[in-house]
């Protein structure tokens, strides 16, 4: 297998956990997530070794619950996505302290969300 570029051997950090693997990209986008050592070659090749990698753009700053609190979680997800975007990072509205507040936005955003996310 042949791609334009192949991230190798890095920590890949996604919602399942954090696995070492290589990131195959083709026409500029990731193509596959592969285990180190496939014998993938690539026109460009960086070595990840020791480093974190977040395959896709990142949204380190999304509100959520200005409209609709619970669907939003769809919209804007899926919104993000087709901007590229393949994990945000959302601040919770609420009133709540934070601990009564997660267990409850996590189920919604779990249920809804097209993309990687997280919370501040």
């Amino acid at each position: 297998m042949t791609f334009d570029l192949l991230i190798r051997s890095g920590t890949v950090v996604r919602p399942q956990g954090q696995a070492l693997l290589d990131i195959a990209v083709r026409d500029g986008k990731v193509s596959a997530l592969l285990e180190p050592g496939n014998g993938a070659s690539a026109m460009r090749v960086i070595d990840a070794t020791g480093r974190h990698v977040f395959p896709g753009l990142i949204d380190a700053h999304v509100h959520f619950g200005f409209g609709e609190p619970v669907t939003e979680y769809s919209t804007e997800t899926i919104y993000a996505a087709h901007g590229g975007f393949t994990t945000i990072l959302g601040y919770l509205l609420s009133n709540e302290p934070y601990g009564q507040v997660f267990e409850r936005e996590l189920g919604l955003a779990l249920a809804r969300s097209h993309v990687d996310f997280g919370f501040h």
